[in-house]
């Protein structure tokens, strides 16, 4: 007989209140088991006493609510359900717990974390449209508690009241208008995190001299100073709203799991890969009642993993994000029915637009020196100022009509400390091996050669010329998909992103450039400039030559979105309906920025909190007061 020691009290590394169920074998030892009714103790893969005593046993092995992703959408549901409801949740983790590695804190040094073991290190297909012709991105995405907001550079933006209004005038989504989410929005922002009196995401952008030359010249060149452009109107130019402090990020995990996981009602599991959904007939219908999981214990040093599997006696919630979480959904058998049936996938649903509509915002640098060397902290993570406004291309376009700004001018630079500088150029290099041979395909060229110049001297380096100005494309026609390569989970699925498939994304970035090089050639910026870093003459370059450099430097801006695009009956694409369930199962519901009709204009991570949110709300109301379990 064993004794089952409860474990809701762990701390620091990995929160799993859970028990592990043990099994007799005939010599007496004792070996794992599958959880979950009616599983046999086949092919055990570790023995318990192998495992730290705190994962020794687990208590329950359901939840009312699963949650699969622990990143933006993930912890602010869970900690909107934890607030308003005594509903039991059980949150799924791919990725390890990340909080004590000590770059996630530092904000700057987020680059190196790219390629890491707390980023899933995506890469696309082939790409027709950019240059050289077939290039593959490089996508980050976190995959830890926190998701990626543990390794994204901070940026906050709501985006604009235009693009929610029309989410729900166009597409179906009732109650997603700005007014709507603007609660949540606030919600989010005030919410007390990890600092004792911290507003989250709020913070404007410091210690870093040249930003307001570059607001000034800004002005001049037809974009007005905005001290807020995260109120209703986004046009003009400003100092960087951060969801960080004092140079320390604020992620997700840190911000809302402080106040929810230490409740006996939130279970939290790190290192669980959740693999497949199950379904089974009830009344006629398909119900999504449980998860398989591989587990990876802490010192599994890549070994197998422990097979699992959870059940929900109320529902099971994707916030994977817009990669994972259509691949999930097809690898279960939601989704087009050819694809599922190329891959002997049985089909639950046949959803035709599951993975399709992969919106991404796209990114195209200008790369310069300024005369004097910069002095910059840590204090400022590398993109001190912002712009917004709204190109030529887009006041022309006849349908549909939009009034606000669709171009991001983001000004960067890089903190340079020695451990920054090392830490930047070992992510740079992990990201992008070909640097050299495809010159000036990474954004973070001119850090290489900082770092190869910092190595050759063996010095830490206190200065830099090196600065950025890029151009966003805020709201990209190109639409994308997610496909799966094969059957097997483990699996990247295949991401073709079709960046600048449409051409008016081009001519839009084109636009983005002549406003760069105005604002490089307007005064105070213009004295203080020494030379642009580029391959063609960019001061002087023909549109033609433009457009090209705009294939040539392209680069995703990780804001991968709409591949469960919601809505309700009058969306005929739709996978979701406009409360985030997914159409036709029940107990299925998507929460991540999957389900965005359209990318927002801007950065994703506040309107990824901001969907968690009013989502966590919505479950709420769908499941506390409805006491039917699926079980």
């Amino acid at each position: 007989t064993h004794t089952h020691t409860h474990a809701h009290a762990l701390t620091h590394t990995v929160y799993i209140p859970i028990e592990y169920p043990l099994i007799m074998t005939d010599d007496g030892s004792t070996v794992t088991r599958k959880a979950g009714p009616n599983y046999e103790a086949e092919n055990p893969t570790q023995s318990a006493h192998s495992l730290p005593h705190k994962y020794a046993s687990w208590d329950t092995q359901e939840y009312d609510v699963i949650v699969v992703g622990a990143g933006a959408s993930g912890c602010a549901a869970i900690n909107r359900i934890y607030e308003q409801s005594n509903l039991t949740v059980l949150l799924l983790e791919a990725g390890p717990e990340a909080q004590s590695i000590p770059q996630v804190k530092v904000a700057a040094k987020a680059a190196g974390l790219w390629r890491s073991e707390i980023d899933w290190g995506f890469r696309s297909t082939p790409q027709e449209h950019l240059l050289p012709k077939g290039r593959c991105m490089e996508l980050e995405q976190g995959k830890t508690l926190g998701g990626s907001t543990c390794l994204n550079y901070v940026v906050y933006v709501r985006g604009q009241k235009e693009d929610f209004d029309l989410w729900e005038s166009d597409y179906g989504c009732r109650g997603w208008n700005y007014n709507n989410m603007a609660e949540h929005f606030t919600h989010t922002e005030s919410y007390l995190g990890y600092y004792t009196n911290m507003v989250y995401s709020v913070v404007d952008s410091k210690n870093c001299s040249e930003i307001d030359t570059f607001l000034r010249s800004a002005s001049k060149c037809g974009i007005p100073e905005n001290k807020d452009y995260n109120s209703e109107n986004q046009f003009g130019c400003g100092k960087t709203q951060m969801s960080a402090k004092n140079g320390e990020r604020l992620n997700a995990f840190d911000v809302f799991g402080k106040h929810f996981k230490s409740s006996s009602k939130i279970t939290i599991l790190s290192n669980a890969f959740v693999q497949k959904l199950n379904f089974k007939t009830q009344n006629g219908q398909q119900v999504c009642d449980s998860v398989n999981v591989e587990w990876k214990p802490p010192g599994n040093n890549g070994g197998p993993g422990i097979s699992l599997q959870f059940y929900a006696r109320k529902e099971v919630v994707l916030a994977c994000g817009a990669i994972n979480t259509p691949h999930l959904l097809l690898l279960s058998g939601i989704g087009p029915q050819t694809e599922l049936e190329k891959h002997d996938i049985p089909v639950v649903v046949n959803s035709p637009f599951v993975g399709k509509n992969m919106c991404d915002h796209g990114v195209c640098p200008v790369f310069f020196e300024f005369r004097t060397p910069l002095k910059i902290t840590e204090l400022n993570p590398g993109i001190p100022g912002i712009a917004f406004f709204q190109s030529k291309t887009d006041k022309e376009r006849k349908q549909p009509k939009r009034t606000s700004p669709d171009i991001q001018l983001v000004f960067t630079t890089q903190p340079t400390s020695d451990s920054v500088i090392k830490d930047t150029i070992q992510g740079v290099e992990r990201l992008n091996v070909n640097i050299k041979r495809e010159m000036y395909t990474s954004m973070y060229k001119h850090l290489v050669e900082a770092g190869r110049a910092l190595r050759e001297k063996d010095s830490a380096v206190e200065f830099t010329k090196s600065a950025t100005l890029a151009t966003v494309l805020n709201r990209p026609f190109s639409r994308g998909e997610i496909t799966l390569k094969s059957a097997n989970p483990s699996d990247q699925p295949l991401i073709n992103g079709n960046w600048l498939s449409d051409y008016s994304d081009v001519a839009t970035q084109r636009e983005g450039l002549l406003k760069i090089r105005e604002i490089l050639n307007t005064s105070p910026l213009k004295e203080q400039v020494e030379r642009i870093v580029n391959p063609i003459n960019f001061m002087e370059a023909t549109d033609e030559e433009l457009e090209d450099y705009v294939r040539l430097m392209q680069s995703s801006t990780w804001h991968y979105s709409g591949t469960a695009m919601m809505g309700d009956n009058s969306n005929a694409h739709a996978v979701c309906d406009e409360r985030g369930r997914v159409k036709g199962v029940e107990g299925l519901r998507v929460i991540d920025c999957s389900v965005m009709p359209f990318v927002v204009g801007g950065n994703t991570n506040a309107t990824a909190m901001a969907l968690g949110d009013r989502f966590g709300m919505l479950i709420v109301q769908d499941n506390e007061h409805n006491n039917t379990s699926k079980l």
